[in-house]
């Protein structure tokens, strides 16, 4: 069964892919944190990889994502940076 996200980014709605997707890419930025010792992290690693897809599918900028998701524009490119790289790995 494929689940839809709604995610709300600047003033538009977007609907995002399955958890088919998302949960599998969660579980490898989950590890990438426990690589690091990442400690604190201001979104879960679901919300992350959601981050990184509108990223992706939508091109919004790093400005939009940090208004939609409720986190610092520098956030926002580092979440996307370190999702691509635990997909490059």
């Amino acid at each position: 069964m494929a689940f839809q996200y709604l995610v709300r980014v600047g003033r538009s709605y977007h609907q995002l892919g399955d958890a088919q997707l998302g949960e599998p890419v969660s579980w490898l930025v989950h590890a990438r944190r426990r690589e690091r010792g990442t400690r604190w992290p201001k979104l879960s690693c679901f919300h992350q990889v959601l981050l990184a897809l509108v990223h992706l599918r939508k091109n919004e900028t790093p400005p939009q994502l940090a208004a939609g998701f409720g986190i610092s524009t520098a956030i926002a490119w580092r979440y996307v940076d370190e999702t691509l790289e635990a997909l490059a790995s």
